[in-house]
C-alpha cells in the first residue's frame, strides 16, 4: 500500500509533491522546508495543506482511501 501512495504522489504537481515529500517521508520541519525551497513558512503551510487535499481525492478516486 505503502507504494501504491508514493506512486499516486507522482500524480501531484511539482509544487505540492516536492513539499508533501520534504515533509512526510524525509521529516523535514516547516521551516527547514521553507529554506530549501525559498519560500515563506506559510507558503509552506499553504502547500502542505493542498496537498494532502489533493492526495486525498486521488487516493479516493482510486478506491484506496475510503
Amino acid at each position: 500500500m505503502i507504494q501504491c501512495v508514493q506512486e499516486k504522489t507522482k500524480l501531484l504537481p511539482e509544487s505540492l509533491r516536492t513539499p508533501l515529500l520534504l515533509f512526510d517521508i524525509m521529516g523535514f520541519s516547516h521551516r527547514e522546508i521553507a529554506d530549501i525551497l525559498d519560500i515563506s513558512l506559510e507558503n509552506t503551510k499553504v502547500r502542505l495543506h493542498r496537498a494532502h487535499k489533493q492526495l486525498k481525492v486521488i487516493l479516493k478516486k482510486n478506491a484506496i482511501w475510503k
